[in-house]
């Protein structure tokens, strides 16, 4: 703006911008990270109550929690990594005159858009969703909305949050029992109900 130059003010660039918001994306991931590794190590320590105390249903409920914790420490580190990526990469973004998301920065970039439109607490990559959609085009941020084209596998299981199922549940009950020094053992019937 013609003020700024008059008094002397520059205008953040592109790529101060990038790294900010990436950076704010990747210190948000680390201090959700230790929020939920609290949280996972709570569930832990009360399925391990309910086991002891015979109540298997209860330290199902715990488990499932557990697991859906453990997943979503899973895509922190996946979505602090994308974030990386792309700030290791940024010359070869700001290099790009076409609407062509660079190939080598297709997964990252496209995971990141995927993560803005799935997780509503990363309002710093909503803003780097609305900075992808102008170098490379509404139609390639819809795509990836729309076909889910481009995200990395591992992120879209992490991040789909299904109820794991019932022998993933009672092997992990196992893993807790003997962790917490337990005596227990599945019922029969618990490892083979789905």
């Amino acid at each position: 703006m013609w003020t700024d130059r008059l008094l002397c003010r520059s205008r953040p660039s592109t790529t101060s911008k990038w790294n900010n918001l990436l950076g704010m994306a990747i210190a948000r991931c680390v201090s959700q990270r230790k929020l939920t590794e609290r949280v996972w190590a709570q569930h832990r320590a009360e399925a391990a109550q309910f086991l002891e105390r015979g109540d298997e249903f209860r330290a199902d409920e715990k488990v499932i929690a557990c697991l859906k914790e453990r997943a979503a420490l899973g895509a922190y580190t996946e979505i602090q990594e994308y974030c990386e990526e792309v700030i290791d990469n940024l010359q070869l973004i700001e290099q790009v005159k076409s609407k062509e998301c660079p190939q080598e920065l297709k997964e990252a970039v496209c995971s990141l858009i995927y993560t803005a439109l799935k997780c509503s607490e990363f309002v710093e990559l909503e803003k780097v969703k609305k900075m992808f959609e102008k170098k490379f085009g509404s139609d390639f941020v819809n795509s990836v909305s729309t076909n889910l084209s481009g995200i990395g596998s591992q992120l879209l299981e992490l991040l789909s949050n299904p109820v794991p199922p019932r022998p993933a549940r009672v092997k992990y009950m196992v893993e807790i029992a003997k962790d917490f020094n337990l005596n227990w053992t599945p019922a029969t019937e618990s490892t083979s109900t789905v």
